[in-house]
């Protein structure tokens, strides 16, 4: 556990692919719900790049945020400044600065006893609970969709990162995010979170239909071109067309500029073409 400054205690783990988590323990001063993603990101050396989930006071400030979060670990702690929207201050931060050091023996007392306290109302609402997180997730992932067709893509990135504090298994949030990180010219982060949609997407509730995975080969593919790994674009783009509705996906690759550094690519031409065939055949009347 790390106490992240007035932010509260964090639980923090290391993902598959490397990526720092922490989750909301509790005695904090913003009003986190336990187990809430307030921090991720990765290490390059001993700078650390990522986002902060921070709470907001102030007049037309948005309650709950996610800030981009620059800090410098040394000696065994972090410390960086988060900028927040103009106008707006955070009781969870120390002026601008939050600072990330390992939870003192007092820390782990409080957030045990608010564990204790809480435990006979957690183990009655544990589904409750889990089912507003849910509910929070997909409340801000239908925004982020909605502004996505407004063409307001920072808004949408707020929006999508705001659901996946709630629930990060959403494969379909994290290749929202993944479109707008692209939008916004953020390549390699569209391609860390299509990556981790790939990830999650196995694990749905429900069994993905040929066009989910379609769609997720076919977002793949935009991002691994974007990133300029066109071998790997091109066999993304095979499997969306392998298993995806072909038509769809043939008009959408003729005109996407996200795939634009694979059309001079004999693969890729002879790749749409072949869709193109087939789609005709489809057409054709017996």
């Amino acid at each position: 556990m790390f106490r992240a400054g007035e932010l509260g205690v964090v639980d923090v783990s290391t993902s598959a692919e490397g990526r720092l988590v922490a989750r909301y323990k509790g005695v904090g001063k913003c009003p986190f719900k336990p187990e809430m993603q307030v921090l991720s990101g990765t290490f390059e050396g001993d700078v650390f790049l990522g986002t902060v989930f921070i709470c907001q006071q102030g007049p037309s400030c948005e309650p709950e945020k996610a800030f981009p979060f620059f800090a410098v670990y040394h000696e065994g702690a972090l410390a960086g400044d988060v900028k927040l929207d103009t106008g707006c201050n955070s009781p969870g931060l120390e002026g601008k600065r939050l600072n990330v050091a390992v939870a003192t023996a007092e820390d782990r007392l409080l957030v045990s006893h608010d564990d204790s306290s809480a435990s006979s109302i957690a183990g009655k609402n544990a589904n409750q609970n889990k089912k507003e997180l849910e509910k929070s997730a997909k409340d801000a992932s239908q925004l982020g969709t909605l502004k996505m067709k407004e063409n307001n893509f920072t808004a949408a990135r707020t929006a999508f990162e705001r659901a996946i504090s709630y629930d990060d298994g959403d494969w379909r949030t994290w290749s929202y995010l993944s479109q707008v990180e692209l939008k916004l010219g953020n390549v390699a982060k569209g391609l860390e979170c299509i990556q981790k949609a790939m990830l999650v997407a196995p694990k749905a509730k429900t069994k993905l239909t040929d066009q989910d995975l379609g769609d997720l080969f076919y977002n793949l593919a935009c991002a691994q071109a974007r990133n300029g790994r066109k071998k790997e674009g091109i066999a993304a783009l095979k499997n969306a067309f392998r298993v995806g509705d072909v038509p769809t996906l043939h008009e959408a690759a003729q005109q996407d500029g996200d795939l634009d550094a694979l059309r001079d690519e004999p693969e890729f031409k002879k790749l749409l073409n072949d869709a193109k065939t087939k789609k005709d055949k489809r057409g054709q009347k017996p």
